[in-house]
């Protein structure tokens, strides 16, 4: 189970049986603030909707890679 956690600007890992965290997936940066929806693409990738308050680009969708949670940069 993944959760968006604006409060640290991370996503959580969480065992959907047990409830219990796993680890953090998407550690937060400058970039990332109040991860909302998430969703994997089937190419590889886990899509992110930036809720971006006060930052100049709300909805942004951030990229990163599906198995490891690192930031994909689009060119």
């Amino acid at each position: 189970l993944y959760v968006g956690d604006e409060g640290s600007n991370t996503v959580e890992r969480f065992d959907a049986d047990t409830g219990a965290h796993v680890d953090t997936f998407v550690k937060g940066n400058k970039s990332l603030a109040g991860p909302r929806g998430l969703i994997f693409d089937g190419d590889g990738h886990f899509l992110v909707s930036n809720q971006n308050v006060e930052r100049g680009k709300p909805g942004e969708i951030m990229r990163y890679d599906a198995t490891n949670g690192e930031q994909l940069i689009t060119p």
